[in-house]
């Protein structure tokens, strides 16, 4: 009888194993971008010729060369491929942030790469995550980040920094997707507007019974106990 074992775990060094060659990283990242069928991003195009040579495809319509970059938050950087994608994968490995110094000591480049890096890649995220809404059955709160203030407001009252916090649900009430901002107040207009920016309209919403939180615009309101 034959023993499944589990698939082994992608490690940092594997990464820069696969990735060790730049020609690979830019066929690699070719075949990922169009994975799902070419279209060329000046005219439209669905047919290509692949220039093996310079690891490019050109379209068929427009003579266009189209790279593993171009019109990507990679494009014209002059950074070797293999550290963008040891970064993602860093970023996707580890539960908390990474940081610039980190990064850094990592890919053994200079704080200004680092951070540079890590901002665009920041930037390309925020960017994908406004391409879509929170739907269905989704759980609204707020919190709070920042050090403790002994003797001061806590609570909606606080100065640290307010967050509001919407995670959406399947139906048997596993955790799908989750976005979250800072605000300048937790007021019923400023978590509706956060609510109308963030969540399709007609979704059931669970909160708590905090008045700005059922006043949220839009939306079916159900109570979260």
């Amino acid at each position: 009888m034959s023993k499944r074992f589990p698939k082994p775990e992608i490690t940092l060094d594997g990464i820069y194993s696969k990735f060790a060659d730049e020609s690979f990283c830019k066929d690699f990242l070719l075949d990922i971008r169009f994975e799902k069928g070419f279209a060329c991003p000046f005219c439209g195009g669905s047919e290509y010729r692949r220039i093996r040579s310079r690891h490019l495809l050109r379209c068929k319509f427009c003579k266009a060369d189209i790279s593993a970059t171009n019109g990507t938050f990679m494009h014209r950087a002059h950074i070797p491929l293999r550290l963008w994608i040891v970064t993602a994968f860093l970023i996707m490995s580890n539960k908390c942030s990474v940081s610039a110094v980190t990064l850094m000591r990592a890919l053994g480049v200079t704080y200004k790469t680092a951070w540079y890096i890590l901002h665009r890649i920041r930037k390309a995220m925020k960017c994908r995550e406004e391409l879509y809404l929170l739907d269905g059955i989704v759980e609204l709160d707020d919190t709070y980040l920042g050090a403790p203030t002994h003797g001061k407001k806590r609570g909606r009252g606080t100065e640290k920094v307010k967050m509001i916090v919407a995670l959406s649900k399947n139906a048997a009430g596993n955790p799908e997707y989750v976005k979250m901002s800072d605000v300048p107040n937790l007021k019923g207009i400023t978590v509706g507007r956060f609510a109308r920016d963030n969540i399709r309209p007609g979704s059931k919403i669970e909160s708590d019974n905090a008045r700005s939180f059922q006043e949220t615009v839009g939306t079916e309101i159900l109570p979260c106990f």
